[in-house]
C-alpha cells in the first residue's frame, strides 16, 4: 500500500505529478513525485499564528532561491545535462534526511562548503561529477559516488542532487524544472 492509512490521508494526482500524504485544513504534509512548478508570486498570506503555514511559506521560498541558484550555476557549469533519466529514484523521506545529513558533513570535511547554510547542487550525469559547478577530482568523485550509491542513487541523463539548509530536492534537473522528489527536513 503506497498511502497507508489515515483520516487525512490522500493521494492527489495529475498529468505532472502526484503527492502522497495528509491533507489537512492546515495543507500538506508528504511526499510527491514528478514535476512541480510553483508560481512564486507575492501573494499575501492570511496573517495567522499557524506554524505549518509559515514552515510552507519558508520551505517555498527556500525552494525557490535553491533552484535559482542550480539554474545560474547550470548556466556556467562544465557539465552539460544529458536528458531525461529512464528511472525514477525511490527513497523514502527518512533516508533523505539522513543522506542530507551525510553530504552536508562530507562537504564541509572536504571544504566545498563553508556552512550549512550554503546552496548546494550535485549533477549526477553519467561519467561525471560536480559539485556547485565545478568538475570534482579525483578521488572526490568516487567519494561522493560511493555515498550517493549507497543509497541506491544512479548517475544518470540529469539526475541532481539539489540541498539547503530546509530542502532535500533529488531528480533529473532540466531547465530550472525538477522532475523528482523535494522533502521539507526543517522539522
Amino acid at each position: 500500500m503506497i498511502a497507508g492509512v489515515g483520516l487525512e490521508r490522500a493521494i492527489e494526482m495529475n498529468d505532472k505529478y502526484i503527492k502522497v500524504g495528509d491533507f489537512t485544513k492546515d495543507g500538506f504534509k508528504g511526499n510527491g513525485h514528478g514535476t512541480f512548478e510553483e508560481k512564486y508570486e507575492d501573494a499575501p498570506f492570511v496573517e495567522e499564528e499557524n506554524e505549518l503555514v509559515d514552515q510552507m511559506v519558508d520551505f517555498k521560498n527556500d525552494r525557490k532561491e535553491l533552484f535559482n541558484f542550480a539554474t545560474k550555476i547550470m548556466s556556467k557549469s562544465q557539465i552539460k545535462s544529458k536528458g531525461k533519466s529512464l528511472f525514477p529514484i525511490r527513497i523514502k523521506s527518512e533516508k533523505l534526511i539522513l543522506l542530507h545529513e551525510e553530504l552536508y558533513t562530507q562537504l564541509l570535511l572536504d571544504n566545498l562548503i563553508d556552512s550549512k547554510n550554503d546552496f548546494v547542487f550535485i549533477q549526477l550525469p553519467k561519467y561525471d561529477i560536480a559539485i556547485n559547478g565545478k568538475k570534482l577530482q579525483v578521488p572526490l568523485p568516487t567519494k561522493y559516488l560511493n555515498i550517493v550509491e549507497a543509497y541506491k542513487i544512479k548517475q544518470s541523463g540529469s539526475r541532481a542532487i539539489l540541498l539547503s539548509k530546509n530542502t532535500f530536492s533529488i531528480g533529473d534537473f532540466i531547465n530550472g524544472e525538477l522532475i523528482g522528489t523535494s522533502v521539507d527536513i526543517s522539522n
